[in-house]
């Protein structure tokens, strides 16, 4: 959720207790002329934040996936490479991420 990405780079901290958002400021000088509309919005989409943050504290596990045209599976998913290794004799392993 860009609001609490934007927050957080500003040096906002948030941490989801229950259904509530809490959130501090941990940055030097604050520009409240930039952080007070995204706050607003953060309220204004409670749910989308609780959902932003229960999904990024969420561990995510390794998906194993043969491809037989990796160019075009990454192009359509819109995933980037990361990672890449080739064992001798195998298929390559690659890493990727949305985005």
């Amino acid at each position: 959720m860009k609001e609490i990405v934007d927050l957080e780079g500003m040096g906002y901290t948030f941490e989801l207790i229950g259904e509530a958002i809490h959130y501090s400021y941990h940055g030097d000088g604050l520009d409240p002329a930039i952080a007070c509309p995204l706050i607003n919005r953060l309220r204004e989409k409670k749910f989308d934040g609780i959902s932003f943050l229960k999904a990024r504290n969420k561990p995510q596990l390794p998906i194993i996936l043969v491809i037989e045209d990796i160019p075009e599976f990454l192009k359509k998913y819109n995933l980037k490479v990361v990672d890449f290794s080739w064992p001798e004799g195998e298929r390559p392993n690659l890493i990727v991420e949305y985005g």
